[in-house]
């Protein structure tokens, strides 16, 4: 809802030519205003606890309070050029104003009237007009973190690929509709790039298709294509026009339908059993009537009996729980504090050990959810696709756990409180890099050397000589030379379980994502899908391999409410406050004392 503040009765909510037409009398227009304008009536009420004013019936009473959960557009317009106006964003609002032909009216909202509204409906307001776009998991809605939050199903932008031809309206093979290359090695062939008609083709060709082949398509193709559209290009492929079975010359009419249909059911048997989170109800209910129905009235139950197993196991993968795979037997007791379930648990009171084992859990649960579509065309930094990126949420989380370092370190006063506060993280770091738990590590080596509190020298004056050599090891492992290469080379020679530090591997993604095109002339560039995906084997190898830790849902909840910093100049302003620049040792003593007073 939006609201509309009333702090006085001359404040306009009508034109002033609505008002004149009303022929009311300042002092009578707003009881008239609201009589005449339930829905305004409701909105006014609703912000009474906002602006402190008496409710309408201290006005006038009225039974009339039906809401038609209505505002002008010119109001949200002056809320929206308010919020520019105070955010200091000029240039913004000129624009603003010069597209939508609505002049920003100073006085017309309070000052921070949109934000207040956004409160109401939204926990955290800051994240909900956080200029970053950092909330990726809830998307500014906080919600209770004893309750699991299910999102929608994935769904990624695909780019278009031009109009959309019936796959036996093609023609035939040309290089300008399929490019075939020649694996010396193995003796097969496979796709350089393509049309989605021929590319379906061909990994559904009994002559050509081979598993690599369909293997890498059934994996990218959702760079290109949406699941739904994947299928029907399938069933136009299984749906042989009678005058392509009369031109057919190389084989018996009978044998060519037999292996093309063969070739469809076996791209549907290999997509079911390897990527069933591609598949949403609809997809899965025209799958069952293909099956159940096309299929035997066709004469092929011999097809039917193969993609029945499939086929029953994908549908009991839509609708069933998730169950955790911990071996309790495996897993070592947590080590929790005495006051766990104590609202006021912080940092300080849970061991190390066990808050880098909660770290590693929470990042796990994010990790095991990224598909490989994901890393193709940067899906995961695309608008639309925030909320359903499993990317994005480890990229937003790695981010929040950097603030949350800075700010926790910052908000101690007294600079070997901050000594103290940052050696805690170091030690957490270390447990993480132990445990190859190498996203939340990274996070807190990028807090603790971040620019607002690497310039607290005095406060690194403090550390203890383990404290030194952990920040030491890590800027090692976290190198930056190579795009990461320490780190890389250490990660691909460990055994799982693991968890990737993943903005080391998204630059390099990233930078062939940007080099390589998506599309050669009209075709889907394959070759390009091929070598993105090859990158992300390396990373997704072991996905499905966890840890054996058992979680601890009073510290998981603490590691997900980050008290945060949200701006970088305010934490430089901060850090300036904790140690002015060139002050030594003793005046800084001095100065703390001072500052406590």
């Amino acid at each position: 809802f939006f609201f509309l503040s009333m702090s006085t009765p001359t404040e306009s909510v009508l034109d002033d030519t609505e008002r004149k037409e009303e022929g009311s009398h300042v002092s009578e227009w707003q009881p008239k205003a609201l009589r005449a304008r339930p829905e305004i009536l409701e909105l006014y009420e609703r912000s009474r606890p906002l602006s402190e004013k008496r409710t309408f019936g201290s006005y006038i009473s009225t039974s009339s309070t039906e809401a038609k959960h209505a505002l002008s557009h010119k109001n949200v317009m002056q809320m929206i050029l308010g919020l520019l106006d105070e955010s200091g964003y000029q240039k913004t609002k000129e624009k603003l104003e010069e597209e939508t032909k609505f002049k920003y009216t100073e006085g017309t909202m309070c000052k921070g009237f949109l934000q207040k509204i956004l409160q109401m409906g939204i926990k955290d307001v800051s994240s909900a007009l956080d200029p970053t776009l950092t909330q990726i998991e809830s998307a500014g809605v906080e919600g209770d973190p004893e309750v699991e939050v299910f999102d929608y199903q994935p769904t990624f932008e695909v780019e278009d690929t031009g109009p959309d031809i019936d796959i036996w309206d093609e023609g035939p093979i040309t290089n300008h509709n399929l490019v075939i290359g020649q694996d010396e090695v193995a003796k097969t062939s496979f796709i350089v790039s393509g049309t989605s008609n021929k590319i379906i083709e061909f990994i559904t060709s009994a002559k050509q298709g081979n598993l690599t082949t369909r293997n890498l398509v059934l994996a990218t193709y959702q760079s290109w294509m949406t699941p739904e559209k994947f299928f029907d290009k399938l069933m136009q492929r299984y749906n042989i026009p009678d005058i392509s079975i009369q031109q057919q010359k190389d084989m018996e009419p009978e044998k060519f339908v037999k292996d093309i249909r063969t070739g469809v059911a076996l791209v549907l048997k290999s997509w079911m059993s390897n990527h069933p989170k591609d598949f949403s109800e609809r997809v899965i209910e025209k799958l069952r009537d293909f099956v159940e129905n096309r299929l035997v009235k066709d004469g092929r139950p011999d097809l039917a009996k193969t993609l029945r197993s499939p086929l029953t196991r994908l549908m009991e993968v839509s609708v069933q729980v998730e169950e955790s795979s911990i071996d309790v037997s495996k897993c070592p007791d947590p080590k929790v504090p005495k006051n766990i379930f104590s609202p006021l648990l912080t940092l300080d009171d849970v061991p190390k050990e066990e808050i880098a084992r909660q770290m590693t859990l929470i990042d796990n649960k994010l990790f095991t959810g990224i598909s490989v579509t994901e890393f193709l065309s940067r899906n995961w930094s695309k608008s639309r696709n925030i909320r359903s990126s499993a990317v994005a949420a480890i990229i937003n989380r790695f981010n929040q756990m950097v603030k949350w370092v800075v700010s926790s370190i910052l908000r101690e006063n007294k600079y070997k409180e901050r000594a103290r506060v940052l050696m805690n993280f170091l030690e957490i770091a270390n447990r993480l890099l132990s445990i190859q738990s190498y996203n939340s590590m990274a996070a807190i080596f990028f807090g603790v050397t971040h620019g607002a509190i690497y310039r607290l020298s005095h406060t690194f004056n403090e550390l203890s000589s383990d404290a030194r050599r952990t920040l030491t090891t890590l800027s090692d492992v976290l190198n930056p030379d190579g795009g990461y290469r320490k780190y890389i080379d250490l990660y691909e020679s460990q055994k799982p379980p693991r968890i990737p530090f993943l903005g080391a591997h998204l630059q390099e993604i990233s930078f062939l994502d940007e080099t390589i095109p998506d599309t050669v002339g009209d075709m889907v560039n394959l070759s390009k899908r091929k070598i993105i995906y090859e990158k992300t084997q390396s990373i997704l190898k072991y996905q499905s391999i966890g840890f054996n830790f058992l979680p601890v849902r009073q510290i998981s909840v603490f590691l997900n409410k980050f008290d945060l910093i949200k701006y970088e100049n305010e934490m430089y302003k901060i850090s300036l406050l904790r140690e002015p620049k060139g002050i030594s040792a003793t005046d800084l003593v001095d100065y703390e004392k001072d500052s406590m007073l």
